[in-house]
């Protein structure tokens, strides 16, 4: 049998209808998994003939219902029920042989990414002024600044090694000399128009 002949479901023993449905079928799973391989085809073809056969016993069981006016399922005939369960088992087999659970698998992890994604954002949002970093060579710590387009490794002027302190502090502590603007921007490791800015975005409208 060419492989030509295997993109179209035969189900032979079906009824028209019933082979209908199963080229429909047939071709849903063919598009969705992409099954081209002929060893391949030849297990979707039987795959989608037991699952047609399964919706035919599944419709007997509803005609005996009605025309016996059965209420409690457990009046079916258990033969019914054997092979609802055994098809089924068999229907499992050759999904599993054919690899569609994988692609349960692959959804889950792609939500997974996407839920990933979405708490990286937040914690982006959250921490935008600074990255503090560990130097892997001498294991001292720095900060990187963002700019508008890269990022610009400064020194942290608050550590020693990993020790808070900062050194211009100490020295004012030690003499006793007020704070200016000029040893303030030395201790932060800035600029002068830095400490305006200060003034003007952050502590002018904390006095607020």
């Amino acid at each position: 049998m060419s492989k030509n002949s295997k993109s179209k479901f035969e189900g032979i023993g079906l009824t028209r209808k019933e082979k209908n449905e199963g080229q429909k079928l047939f071709k849903e799973y063919q598009n969705r998994y992409h099954v081209e391989n002929f060893s391949d085809l030849n297990i979707l073809e039987e795959l989608v003939y037991r699952e047609i056969l399964h919706l035919r016993t599944k419709n007997k069981i509803g005609d005996l219902a009605e025309s016996d006016n059965i209420k409690d399922q457990e009046l079916i005939p258990k033969s019914y029920w054997t092979a609802l369960d055994d098809n089924l088992e068999r229907i499992l087999r050759l999904k599993e042989t054919l690899g569609f659970f994988q692609d349960k698998k692959t959804e889950d992890a792609l939500e997974w990414f996407k839920v990933l994604i979405k708490k990286f954002k937040v914690w982006r949002e959250e921490n935008q002024g600074t990255r503090e970093v560990v130097c892997p060579f001498c294991s001292k710590l720095f900060y990187l600044m963002i700019r508008t387009d890269k990022y610009d490794a400064k020194k942290w002027p608050m550590f020693k090694d990993k020790i808070i302190c900062n050194e211009t502090l100490w020295a004012l502590y030690k003499s006793g000399e007020k704070v200016t603007k000029q040893n303030f921007a030395k201790i932060l490791g800035v600029g002068e128009d830095y400490i305006d800015w200060l003034s003007e975005k952050i502590y002018k409208k904390n006095s607020k």
